[in-house]
């Protein structure tokens, strides 16, 4: 199978490459490299923004599927015009070249965001959708546009709902992950910020758990769904950085910092959906997450 992965040079993106190269798929990756150089040497790279124009080229030998993992990822960030930029039209341009040159199957990193604030937990996927930030909205957007697709162009998809994701590779930085934050910074001797009182919590999940259900998703014969992809465990920021200390063996002064308006207080999802339709569940422990993600930092 032939598979065009967006964003394929970075966080979650690589380690789906990896994935379907490790099953002896043929891989494309399309990246801009802001958000990671992690390129598998066995994929074959177009340093493309989603956006360009030049899109086209990379359906002209055709392809069995697309995974759209490339985003504008910064879910704090109030740039609604950027967000819709990249996060909407980037993949209405995939779309509609998928239409073009018949490619029937595609599979997209939703995420938790077009939740909201939640009305019960843990949250499942016919939870009311109401997201209180740009980035929920604009992932949720697209999510209407598969439909339509599927309904009008017969153009088969699955789109995962992630909840938190971490381990390898995660941007540290001011985009990164909580985890790799916290990781980053104690593992160098810098205080760690808690924004709120560090009781709003979180469902992680490790990346190579997400990376399996991507390629689930690419090779199932189930199509039109949306799935959550979590772990249905929370876990509040204090205790992740409990966790982390203890592991690392190492304590970090702690800064607090206003909670940031457009954050969910609480989130945990119900991933049994994800079970049923593409056989999956998540395979790795918190504690054997974190131990895999401060040896990759560790090793930096």
């Amino acid at each position: 199978m032939k598979v065009i992965v967006t964003g394929g040079a970075g966080f979650i993106g690589s380690h789906v490459v990896d994935l379907l190269i490790e099953k002896g798929h043929n891989v494309i990756v399309v990246d801009n490299l802001s958000h990671g150089s992690n390129v598998n040497p066995k994929a074959r790279l177009f340093d493309l923004d989603i956006t360009s124009d030049d899109l086209g080229e990379v359906f002209k030998e055709g392809a069995d599927a697309v995974v759209h993992m490339a985003a504008h990822i910064n879910a704090r960030a109030k740039e609604p015009m950027h967000d819709a930029n990249v996060n909407i039209i980037g993949a209405l341009r995939l779309l509609e070249r998928c239409r073009e040159h018949k490619v029937k199957r595609f599979v997209y990193a939703s995420s938790v965001a077009v939740y909201g604030d939640v009305e019960y937990l843990p949250c499942d996927e016919k939870h009311p959708i109401n997201p209180i930030n740009f980035y929920g909205v604009s992932k949720h957007t697209v999510e209407h546009y598969l439909n339509a697709y599927s309904r009008m162009y017969s153009i088969e998809y699955i789109a995962l709902r992630f909840s938190n994701v971490y381990g390898p590779r995660q941007d540290n930085k001011g985009e990164g992950g909580v985890v790799s934050i916290f990781v980053n910074n104690i593992l160098n001797g810098i205080g760690v910020n808690i924004f709120g009182d560090g009781e709003q919590t979180r469902d992680f999940v490790y990346v190579k758990d997400v990376a399996s259900a991507v390629f689930l998703s690419a090779v199932s014969e189930n199509k039109d769904k949306i799935l959550n992809i979590g772990t249905g465990t929370k876990v509040s920021v204090n205790e992740l950085l409990d966790k982390i200390q203890l592991l690392i063996g190492k304590n970090a002064e702690r800064k607090e910092s206003e909670a940031v308006a457009g954050d969910i207080r609480h989130m945990v999802i119900d991933p049994s959906l994800a079970k049923m339709e593409i056989s999956w569940q998540p395979k790795v422990s918190m504690e054997d997450g974190l131990k895999e993600t401060i040896e990759y930092y560790q090793g930096l």
